[in-house]
């Protein structure tokens, strides 16, 4: 199922029991006289709830009986996981040979004590224990497995329907910052091209769009932090960051709290780096179609809205442009977004060709170097466009000129959609004289 991470199941029943863990577990209390006090309590707790429990078909109301089964089952929940006995140190610290296979029976038993649980507030409170005990417990070299419990616990909760709609959203929080933390990020990839259809899976019935911001600002932030790791995670914090802002409101900028301003601002920082630092975008009507990104630049002339005059400079700007933008807004773009004036030059050298190019089939090297302000290096400049496809053509050694094949056209307007509009209407036209030939 899509809503699965779907490689990690849940244990056989045979190896699950609770009487299988107990044999495990009980003789790892210290021989000390503080460890046998607590074995001995632990021991009257459980056998006392484990009575509890049997005693469900001998109760003469059904539904009073069914309660008590399930509030037991809460308690035996709780004792299993508290602090004072630290069942997971004692199996971690065991260094038994079959202590990986007692923590998978320790945690799945855990989890299967989820369902029946007396309403969903007991569940909440259980899974809350449950997170903060895989997320925050100082047994160490277990990261991988940790992770694939909370996966576990993700796969077991319940999809589909409100009830648990928020909690399903913790849980994957939990699991993106732990997997974060842990430098295990990458272990996530693989199913984030199913974060959509699970989001909309939870159906969160409170704060559901804020929640899902949530989600993708997150991951945007992961991804942004091991892209360099591989190649094909280059183009990933982009995307997970356009789709944050496509679904953030403009109300943000007006009547949001500090903390979503302040999230909001990161976003475009980060979106304005992707922009400069991704080889392959040269092109940004899409992103200037965002309506939070107008909004911003009109709120937050400081520094959003540098940002966005930054990434609209890319739709038009050359480098004469550039260079009466950039001094005015250095100390920001360079001390707070770490963008330098050379990695934004890279990028505006390329523009500045395909403007100059647009509607001419040969330029001279000449008045290339004069438009980008440079001496050397404009063969590197013309090897980009070719290789990002932002212009085609050659280099004419002999006479000193760049022939162009094709051109980006950075500003499409009306007369150019009036151009295409008739360029097509003639193919048609043309199209249809072939087809009256062939049936002649």
């Amino acid at each position: 199922m899509v809503s699965k991470f779907v490689e990690v199941s849940v244990l056989d029943d045979e190896v699950s029991d609770m009487h299988t863990l107990m044999k495990e577990v009980v003789p790892l209390f210290p021989d000390t006289e503080k460890g046998r006090q607590a074995k001995k309590e632990f021991g009257e707790r459980y056998v006392e709830l484990e009575g509890q429990d049997s005693d469900e078909d001998s109760d003469e109301d059904e539904d009073e009986g069914k309660t008590k089964v399930d509030d037991a089952k809460l308690e035996m929940f709780k004792l299993l996981i508290d602090k004072k006995y630290d069942l997971f140190g004692l199996i971690y610290n065991g260094k038994k040979p079959n202590g990986a296979k007692v923590l998978e029976i320790y945690f799945t038993i855990l989890m299967s004590m989820f369902e029946g649980m007396n309403g969903v507030e007991s569940v909440e409170f259980a899974v809350g224990l449950m997170l903060e005990l895989l997320t925050k417990h100082s047994a160490v070299g277990i990261d991988m497995q940790r992770l694939r419990f909370l996966m576990l616990m993700y796969n077991i909760l319940p999809k589909g329907h409100e009830t648990f709609g928020g909690l399903n959203h913790t849980i994957f929080m939990n699991i993106i910052e732990f997997a974060g933390e842990r430098n295990l990020f990458e272990e996530m990839v693989p199913y984030l091209s199913s974060l959509d259809a699970w989001i909309a899976e939870w159906k969160m019935k409170d704060n559901a769009e804020a929640k899902a911001r949530e989600v993708y600002f997150a991951v945007a932030k992961k991804m942004a932090a091991i892209k360099s790791k591989n190649a094909d995670f280059l183009e990933y914090t982009f995307e997970w960051l356009r789709k944050f802002l496509q679904s953030e409101s403009t109300d943000t900028l007006a009547s949001g709290s500090d903390a979503a301003k302040s999230q909001l601002l990161e976003a475009i920082k980060m979106l304005a780096v992707e922009v400069v630092e991704l080889p392959s975008i040269y092109e940004v009507d899409e992103l200037l179609r965002i309506p939070v990104l107008a909004a911003a630049k009109a709120k937050d002339a400081a520094k959003s809205g540098v940002l966005v005059e930054l990434i609209e400079l890319f739709k038009t700007g050359t480098i004469k442009e550039f260079s009466a933008y950039y001094p005015k807004n250095k100390a920001f773009l360079d001390g707070e977004c770490g963008l330098t004036e050379e990695s934004l030059l890279k990028k505006f050298r390329v523009l500045t060709l395909a403007s100059i190019c647009e509607n001419r089939t040969e330029i001279p090297i000449a008045e290339i170097k004069q438009a980008l302000a440079i001496e050397s290096g404009i063969e590197d400049v013309i090897l980009n466009a070719i290789f990002f496809g932002v212009a085609t053509g050659k280099i004419d050694e002999l006479r000193q000129v760049f022939i162009v094949k094709s051109v980006l056209k950075r500003n499409f307007g009306k007369q150019d959609w009036a151009a295409l509009d008739s360029s097509i209407e003639k193919w048609i036209q043309k199209i249809e004289v072939l087809k009256g030939m062939y049936v002649n």
